[in-house]
């Protein structure tokens, strides 16, 4: 596993322990550099990280009741889980 998978994989862990209601403003303050591993896990084709990013972010997303972007996030993470 490369150091990008590897840091991806670790952001993913900790947004799996992280997302809650009453957490939103330690993920808001983190937001960019979840995007931006997001897109280098998918890009680096490593699906199983990119959905659990995907997912979790997108119950964030849920919290924060922006629904659109939120579904957006779980119909990828859907369309990537049935490619993988």
């Amino acid at each position: 596993m490369e150091t990008g998978e590897r840091a991806a994989a670790c952001v993913a862990d900790w947004l799996q322990k992280t997302v809650d209601v009453t957490r939103m403003p330690q993920i808001e303050a983190r937001r960019a550099h979840v995007d931006e591993v997001l897109v280098a896990a998918e890009a680096a084709g490593s699906k199983y990280v990119a959905i659990t990013i995907a997912n979790a972010l997108a119950t964030h997303l849920r919290h924060r009741a922006e629904l659109l972007e939120a579904r957006s996030l779980f119909e990828r993470a859907r369309r990537w889980d049935r490619a993988a």
